[in-house]
């Protein structure tokens, strides 16, 4: 029989008059590969912070049982730029140096890479350092809040793969179903508050979802067929003498019937994104010749050349460092070729979404003070209001502070 490693009793959590958490109640048992799945602002974050004592709940308590070696892979954690990578998986782990390159190595962290800071390497990279830190300190329960977040095709399939073999429990927190159903075996769902846990993968569980809502309304509208024909008779006769019995205990069983309803809760709302199809001419939409990027002296990558015809849509694809975000910041202009050139349409109108949009934010700025000044100059308040609707940012959220909200 599998031993337990982490209890959750009645957790509550809100922030505010906002109930994020409401009287959840869990049990993690050795070996046991769980999917912790909900939408942006369901709670994973909160739940696994509160596991793993950065944030405290308003009541309820979490238990570790003995046997219990959890080891933590947090998706905000900020890692330092005054020491060497090497110098921290070292301290982090209190490992020698042959056992940090060891594993440093099957997450392809080479020298190059263990002679710099963490702070300074790629986002691919410094998840692969967050990862080794932990696998390190041997757990046998590993806590991994959105673990896949900027990782390259290579490092993801390899983190596939380890989990698929790891020999301990794990609870993950992920957007990427492909990659939940490929490494779990049980499903955790935060909703409105709630969990729900699943003996099952995460497609599994969807298949089950959809059949218990199906079985819910063909029950629904089973019992409200017959309230409707037990209500007929009781308006037909509830008055005549002779049949005032009989009407009475139909009563009855309307009441009944009605108990045996169950509440459905509404959909949740989803996200209108609209993107505009503006009208393709042939011809070049952006071409390079002899393009170099990177930073000052040091240069990520050189001799570019290549063409995009209008209306195509181009896959950059590449290991985690090797550029990619650098080449797409030269070509937004964000920052300078170092040699080379390369040329627009001259009516290309270039939208630009970073991967760490965050650091754009202001503390301190609402959702409607971000938008405003990063809006085009020409874009309208009733434009803004209504792109932050479609982004289910109602009313009640708007003047809601950026920070608070999760990534």
């Amino acid at each position: 029989m599998a031993h337990p490693l982490i209890e959750g009793k009645s957790i509550q959590k809100a922030y505010g008059l906002q109930v994020v958490l409401d009287d959840l109640s869990f049990l993690i048992s050795e070996k046991q590969k769980i999917a912790l799945i909900g939408r942006n602002g369901a709670g994973k974050s909160t739940l696994l912070k509160i596991i793993t004592g950065d944030e405290q709940s308003d009541a309820g308590k979490v238990t570790f049982h003995p046997l219990a070696r959890v080891g933590i892979v947090e998706q905000h954690e900020m890692l330092p730029d005054d020491k060497s990578t090497l110098i921290h998986l070292e301290q982090k782990s209190d490992k020698p140096e042959w056992v940090v390159r060891k594993q440093a190595s099957l997450f392809g962290l080479k020298s190059e890479h263990l002679e710099k800071a963490p702070a300074h390497l790629s986002g691919g990279y410094q998840m692969r350092v967050k990862l080794v830190a932990m696998f390190l300190l041997e757990p046998n329960i590993l806590i991994l809040d959105e673990p896949v977040n900027y990782l390259d095709l290579q490092t993801l399939l390899f983190l596939e793969r380890f989990l698929q073999k790891y020999n301990g429990a794990f609870l993950l927190a992920a957007h990427d179903r492909t990659f939940l159903q490929n490494t779990c075996t049980t499903t955790f769902e935060i909703e409105r508050g709630k969990l729900t846990t699943y003996k099952g993968s995460v497609e599994e569980y969807f298949e089950f979802k959809q059949l218990q809502l199906e079985q819910q309304l063909a029950t629904n509208k089973k019992f409200s067929k017959d309230i409707a024909h037990q209500q007929a008779f009781v308006d037909r006769f509830r008055f005549k003498a002779s049949q005032a019995s009989r009407a009475q205990s139909k009563m009855k069983h309307i009441e009944k019937l009605r108990t045996g309803i169950s509440k459905i809760d509404s959909a949740l709302a989803t996200t209108r994104i609209t993107i505009p199809s503006p009208h393709v001419v042939a011809g070049t939409a952006v071409c390079a010749q002899g393009l170099s990027i990177g930073y000052g002296e040091h240069v990520v990558a050189d001799q570019i050349e290549f063409e995009i015809i209008r209306g195509q849509k181009v896959l950059i694809a590449g290991e985690n460092g090797r550029g990619k975000s650098t080449f797409l910041k030269t070509l937004a202009g964000r920052i300078p070729a170092l040699q080379g050139s390369f040329k627009w349409w001259h009516k290309a109108n270039i939208g630009y979404y970073d991967q760490k949009t965050e650091t754009t934010l202001i503390s301190g700025e609402t959702v409607v003070q971000y938008l405003t000044r990063m809006a085009p100059s020409d874009a309208s308040g009733e434009r803004i209001l209504m792109m932050a609707g479609n982004f289910l940012f109602r009313k009640h959220l708007r003047n809601k502070l950026c920070r608070l909200f999760s990534l």
